[in-house]
């Protein structure tokens, strides 16, 4: 029991990395792709805890507790990035009901699954626990495919979530513009001393 305290504890001081984190992540200025790797990152944490039991779980912990601080962030600056600024202080209030009702309904089916009471066999007690592992790997797979359809639409239109990839996009056809305006001046040239010779 200790030894549990001890080790989910150790998630919370992860915050303490979180603002330069964000300044990294400011830099790479593509927050829906990023938040997509996030969820990408806890699902194999699922993956691991649930059947990989030989794995340090101190590592894990802490990199759980890194993952959950960045995607929090991001779903905050990703939610007042889409919506307009008149409505996202309504709109955070939704977001945070529906987060915290979402939480609740995965703890009570946690609960159910694992069904502590009625345990007394070990290999029952981890068959249980690799249950609600796979719900939780289940449920990231879903936000996996969501974010990546949001990634698709949104450099598709217009890249707000993505605001590097817009700059190469716009960068790129700037490009392409520039060379096609620019007139080949060595197949004029050719020609013009066949006319002046012809002249001759």
């Amino acid at each position: 029991m200790t030894e549990a305290s001890h080790v989910a504890g150790i998630a919370p001081f992860t915050t303490i990395v979180c603002p330069f984190c964000c300044l990294l992540l400011q830099k790479l200025d593509c927050d829906g792709i990023i938040l997509t790797i996030l969820i990408v990152w806890i699902s194999c944490l699922y993956a691991l805890l649930g059947f990989c039991p030989g794995f340090n779980i101190i590592l894990l912990s802490l990199a759980d507790g890194i993952v959950v601080s960045l995607m929090s962030t991001m779903s905050w600056q990703v939610l007042v990035v889409l919506c307009p600024a008149s409505y996202v202080g309504s709109l955070s209030g939704v977001v945070y009901s529906l987060r915290n009702f979402t939480t609740a309904l995965v703890f009570i089916a946690a609960g159910y699954m694992l069904q502590r009471g009625n345990m007394t066999d070990k290999d029952e007690a981890v068959h249980h626990y690799q249950h609600m592992f796979i719900m939780l790997l289940i449920l990231s797979a879903t936000g996996i495919i969501i974010g990546v359809v949001m990634n698709v639409m949104d450099i598709r239109k217009g890249g707000a979530l993505n605001t590097r990839i817009r700059k190469w996009q716009q960068s790129n056809v700037e490009n392409i513009e520039l060379i096609s305006k620019t007139e080949p001046s060595s197949e004029y040239g050719g020609n013009s001393d066949t006319k002046d010779s012809d002249d001759f």
